[in-house]
Order: structure tokens, then sequence, then C-alpha cells
């Protein structure tokens, strides 16, 4: 990577010289770049303002209310003795964040009702630092650039998330514990990330030292200890990742809890291996080395990063009889990032193209000589996949979603032979339900009902009842979009009595109980049951963990239907606040989740006559509408316009021409009800 590209890549972080630097990563501590007004000891004696501190810190934007932030540090005293608290630890806090020359790092608006801290320039902090890294390693295609970024990512990340804090009460708040939980995310990116860049390079004693190094920090991430393993095992280090096993296992046991199974399955192998070594194919002969992927994860800062041995893995790929070059290009056009030979490949086919070619190894084997190191790499290949697929998800443009589920799913038929059957059962109902998906929001609900019933088929065979349930919800979905309500509740209705002994411990199972319970609400909303539909969007919310942030169902999806619901009822006022909501609580990037409700707060204003913030969100929608181009969220956007838009303001001259040249940019649409409808 050019220098100046790297001083470019951290200038953010070092140009203008912050007051103050904040560290929130292992044991909390703050660094004065200048004099300060007053020292440490201030605070030593009022915690309160060293936790008011920390909750701004975790509040989206850095900034709350006093409402908010009384009734989070002191929710069981009296209002008034809160806000008392609250002044008494903000004028602490005041003092502590000001410097010697009368700079001020809390500021207060609205008359002293907000307090905000100021921006990462002045007031720097180390996990708003990491989190930069990370999306920034994520978003280049240099290898040099992505490895640098990882690695500046990776010198921030000292210990847990506000590790002096876990016990304490208010860490159970909404705010620090979705971003614990995107942290989270964060860093198991970053090891993985890191890990496959030196593996890539060849330099596998610094893959290996990442992951030993990551797993003495956080001692119970199955991940890193089933990645760290399965490295050993290659490099034929038995001994050594038997004692890593035993040692892991007794510090999750400390905790109370149990290895993954995918742990306990290679722990099994290394046993075996033991008993006989000569079963181990050679380090060397690794299919994972030689295709250029690691244990099935997607290549991980862009095309550019591996395609100097792209050539090898074409040749050896054409080779092959039964996978032909041409197979991969199912994929088409997006996300072009590097190319081979004219074909352009983005990260997600490159993946594709590593499966592929393992696949064509394999194949020219006799069975029994296909070891167990190789049909578990595949199997993982194949699952991490169909993972990575689910968790792009809301951010895929939506022909893309299609076409990566055919892939997938030819992936998985040509490995079958290769693979246990129970393996399989899993690897079919994630792909037939991914594929589903994307033809529903194609509104091609026939076929994707015929898809979902494929990957319902699978989910039996898997024998576990939280795959059956989202299949069922799938088959909902379609149900519901082809106007048939009444099958759809009925389809809801066994999914729910399968989790009917589920107990109240396992989150899994509570959010799809939760999930279940807010479609039913919205189906029994088209049959204007009302109140069924009060009924279950209640239950829905008193099972639902309103603190968590998840792809399967949240309380951002909650909020949708309740929003929804609130616009049927002609209760525009409620129906604002609940996709507001809904909308801050998603993170960024998922893109569909955005259009998916972005339209229904567009109506609400609409509908309230709130002129200038319609038009505002129709424009902050439209370019949204159009990368994710899915036919359904379309509709809902044009019927907007139409309905909503110009209903309200018929006589408005900008508005008329604003959704005449949106109309013009749209696909047609194809018919189907909008959210308010």
């Amino acid at each position: 990577m050019e220098k100046d590209t790297m001083e470019t890549a951290n200038a953010g972080q070092e140009a203008q010289q912050p007051l103050l630097r904040v560290f929130l990563f292992g044991e909390f501590r703050l660094v004065w770049q200048v004099t300060p007004f007053t020292q440490d000891a201030l605070w030593n004696s009022r915690t309160s303002a060293r936790t008011l501190f920390k909750l701004l810190l975790c509040a989206p934007g850095r900034q709350a209310s006093r409402s908010q932030l009384a009734g989070s540090l002191w929710p069981e005293t009296d209002e008034g003795k809160a806000r008392e608290s609250l002044r008494q630890a903000r004028n602490v806090l005041r003092k502590m964040l000001r410097t010697a020359g009368g700079e001020e790092l809390l500021e207060q608006r609205n008359q002293g009702e907000l307090l905000k801290l100021t921006e990462q320039a002045r007031l720097w902090v180390d996990a708003d630092a990491f989190e930069e890294y990370i999306a920034q390693a994520s978003r280049v295609a240099a290898e040099d650039e992505a490895l640098y970024l990882w690695q500046q990512a990776q010198a921030l990340l000292s210990g847990e998330f506000l590790a002096d804090d876990q016990s304490a009460e208010w860490t159970r708040h909404r705010w620090v514990r979705q971003r614990r939980h995107l942290l989270h995310l964060s860093r198991g990116r970053m090891v993985r990330h890191l890990a496959d860049l030196y593996l890539q390079r060849g330099q596998t004693s610094l893959a290996e030292e990442v992951l030993e190094h990551f797993l003495v920090r956080f001692p119970t991430d199955q991940d890193t200890l089933y990645r760290l393993l399965l490295l050993l095992e290659q490099q034929g280090g038995l001994e050594e990742a038997r004692r890593l096993y035993e040692r892991s296992i007794r510090t999750l046991e400390a905790l109370g809890k149990q290895p993954s199974p995918q742990v306990q399955h290679i722990y099994a192998r290394l046993q075996q291996a033991n008993a006989s070594p000569d079963r181990l194919d050679q380090p060397s002969a690794s299919p994972v080395v030689s295709s250029g992927v690691w244990v099935g994860w997607p290549v991980t800062a862009g095309g550019g990063q591996i395609l100097s041995r792209q050539a090898s893995v074409k040749q050896e790929h054409e080779e092959a009889s039964d996978v032909s070059w041409d197979f991969l290009q199912v994929l088409g056009e997006p996300e072009q990032e590097g190319s081979v030979n004219g074909s352009r490949l983005s990260r997600r086919q490159i993946l594709e193209l590593g499966i592929a070619a393992l696949l064509s190894r394999l194949a020219r084997l006799d069975d029994r000589r296909v070891s167990g190191i190789e049909r578990e790499v595949l199997s993982r290949a194949l699952s991490e996949s169909i993972l990575d697929g689910w968790q792009q998800l809301y951010s895929l443009e939506n022909a893309q979603v299609v076409a990566l589920g055919r892939t997938q799913l030819a992936l998985i038929h040509h490995a079958h032979a290769l693979l246990a059957p129970a393996t399989l059962a899993y690897l079919y109902a994630g792909a037939y339900s991914f594929l589903g998906l994307g033809l529903h929001f194609q509104m091609r609900d026939e076929e994707a009902l015929q898809a979902y019933h494929q990957g319902h088929v699978a989910s039996l065979a898997t024998g576990d009842p939280w795959y059956v349930a989202q299949s069922l919800i799938c088959q909902a979905d379609s149900y519901h979009a082809l106007g048939q309500y009444n099958l759809a509740i009925q389809t809801i209705e066994g999914a729910l009595r399968l989790l009917a002994s589920a107990s109240a411990e396992d989150d899994r199972m509570m959010r799809t109980r939760a999930h279940l319970l807010c479609c039913w609400a919205d189906y029994a909303m088209m049959l204007h049951d009302e109140r069924t539909t009060q009924a279950k969007l209640d239950l829905a919310e008193a099972t639902l963990d309103p603190d968590e942030a998840n792809e399967e169902f949240d309380r951002g999806a909650w909020l949708l239907i309740a929003g929804k619901y609130a616009l049927r009822q002609r209760k525009p006022e409620v129906a604002r606040v609940r996709f507001a909501e809904a909308l801050s609580l998603l993170p960024g990037e998922w893109l569909l989740r955005r259009v998916m409700t972005g339209p229904g707060l567009a109506m609400a204003t609409a509908r309230l006559g709130e002129r200038d913030a319609s038009l505002g969100l129709a424009k902050d929608l439209l370019p949204m509408i159009s990368t994710t181009n899915a036919p359904i969220t379309t509709r809902w956007y044009a019927d907007y316009l139409q309905r909503d838009l110009l209903n309200a303001f018929p006589a408005d001259t900008d508005i008329q021409l604003f959704v005449a040249e949106a109309s013009r940019q749209l696909p047609p649409p194809s018919p189907l009800l909008h959210p308010g409808s």
C-alpha cells in the first residue's frame, strides 16, 4: 500500500489531535493531551458522574435527554430525586471534561434538557476508533491496506468492553447492550479476517499467533477456539490441540457453558487421530491452503487479496469435468472488485470459486480416499457460505440474493455424496429458505413457496424445532403475500405448538416465539380482526428482549408491524413514533430493513400534514429503493408517493415534480398492498 494511503486511513484519528483520549476496552482510563481543569480525584467519590460519562458514550450520537438518563441511572428512585442526582453528576462531569483553558467536552442543549459529548476529533474513544478501523478494513480491496487497518483495530482491543462494569446494573441498559453486541460482532470479524490474510500470505505462524492471543483475551470465544484447533490439526500439532481443548473446556465449564457441537466434533476427530495418526493427511495437502480460502469463511478484504493465486485455482477448476467455470458466473456481475483473465469476481464469487475448486479435487478421488478433514472443511465452507449470505441479506441487492441462493444450492448438490445426511439437512434448510426469501421480495411467491416447502422438508430432517419453526414462518409469509391469511395463521399456530415446551431461558426460542406472534398479528390485521391483532402484538412485545438487535427478529421488527397497525387504525401520530423508533434501532448497513421501514414513517408524516418531513424522507428513500431493487419495497414506495404524498399535498408543484421524476426512476411496480393498506 502507498505510504500516503496509510496516512490518510489514520488521519481521522490523529490529525486533529484530540484533547482527551478515553479507553473503554479493558481498564477504564483517561489520557489528557492538554492540561485538564481538574484531576481524576474529583469524581473518585462520585461514581455516578463516571457512570453518566460511560452511558453517554454508549448512547446513539453520544447524546441523551435528562429524562432518559435519570430513568436509566436511578430507575427505582423518585423522579425528583433522580433528576437531582443527575444534576449533581452532570456538574461533576462538566468539571471533569473541561480543559484548563476552559474548553468543555460536555455540551448542554435545549435549555439543558439534552446532554451531548463532543465529537471524536476532540474526545477520542478507543471503541469508536476500533469500529472505524473495522468499517474501513471491510470496504477496501487492496490486501496491504486491509491488513494495515485490521492490525490497527487489533492494537486497540486491549480487553472486554467496559471490563470494570461487567456486573453493574446500568450496563443492562439497551444502549450498552447494543454497543457491546456490535463490538462483539466486529471483533469476531477482525480476528477472522486478520487470520485469513496471514494464511493467504503463507504466514501460518502469524495466523496462529493472532488466534492464540485473541483466545487468551477472550477465552469463551468458541469460533476462535474452533479455528485454532483446526489450524493446529492441519499443522500436525495434535497434542497441542488436545491440551488447548481441555484447557478451554475447563474455562467454559467454570462459567456454566458447554462446548459448541463443532468444537466437540473436532475434538472427537483429534482423539481418533491420536489413536491412528496415519489417517490424517499431511498439512501440505490441505485443500484449505491450496484454494486460498480459510475454513470456508469469505475472503476477507476484497477480491484483490488472493488474485495472485486465482490463476492456479482456475486451472485446477477447468481440469474438472463436473464443475465448469461458467457455473460460477451464475452470480453475474455484482460487487465487482477484481479480475481474472477478464472475468470480474466479487468477494462472494471468490468464496464460491474456492468451494468449487475443492469439490473438483474431491470428485476426482475415490470416496474412500476423501479424508475426514477434507469432508469437515467442505462442510464448514458450505455452512459459512450460507451464513455469510444471511449476514449480508439486508445489504445485498435483491437479484444478488436470488443468484446467491441458486449458487449455494448448486454447490450443495455437487457436494451431496461427500457429506453426512445430518449435515446436508442443515445446509439445504438454510439455502432453500434464503432463496425463497429472495423470491418473496421479488413478489414471486408461488416460486418462493416451492423453495420454502423444500426447506421445510430439510428442516424436519434436522430434528431441530427452531429450524422447523423458521421454515414455517417463511411459508406463512408467502401465504400472506398470496392473500391466504387464514392458511398463514394456521401455519403460525403449528410453529407455535413446536415451541410450546421451550424454556424461557432459551433466547433463540423466545425470540422466534415473539416473531411468530408478530406474524400472527400481521395476518389478523389483514382480516380486520383488531382484537387478535392487538393481543398478539402485546404478547410478542412481552416475549421479546427489547435490548437486542437481531437479524431474525427484534424490537425494530416489532415496531414495524406496530406502526403498520397504527396506520390502519388511523393513528398517524402513533405510527410516526413507532416507525421513527424502529429506524433509530437499525444498524446503518441494514439497508433492506431501512427501506422496509422508511415508507411507513413517510406515510405517517404525510398523513399528519408534515410536508417537509415527508418529502425529505421520500428523497432519502429513493436511492436506497433503487439500490436494493426489491419489487416488494418498490411497490410500497410507489404506493406511498401516489396515495399519501400526492394525496396529502395535491396542489404542491414541488411534490408533483418530485413524484414524476421518482416514478420515472422506478421500475413498474406489481400490484401489492403497501404497509399502511
